[in-house]
């Protein structure tokens, strides 16, 4: 868990904990060590929607409620590598699969 959180703050990881992949209905499904979830991708504003760290603790899958810092940086790369923006906001949803 800390190597992971420090090599998502600091680029060192050498591998991704998190797989982002669109689909549709405006979904980003998120694969993570623990299970599946989903969050917003809206097209109009291709843009990914995250909840602020203080509603994820209470939204988020069990596993994956320490991991907002890593699901962050890589959620960022993966918007800047896909030319979609970030919304990082309460009313962000997820929506647990698995």
């Amino acid at each position: 868990m800390l190597t992971q959180l420090f090599g998502a703050l600091f680029g060192t990881r050498s591998q991704s904990t998190f797989q982002f992949r669109p689909r549709w209905k405006e979904e980003l499904v998120v694969t993570g060590p623990g299970g599946v979830f989903v969050l917003g991708l809206p097209m109009g504003v291709y843009s990914a929607c995250l909840p602020t760290q203080e509603v994820w603790i209470n939204t988020a899958p069990e596993w994956a409620k320490d991991l907002w810092p890593v699901l962050e940086a890589e959620l960022a790369e993966w918007c800047k590598n896909n030319k979609a923006k970030l919304h990082i906001d309460e009313t962000a949803f997820v929506f647990i699969v698995e």
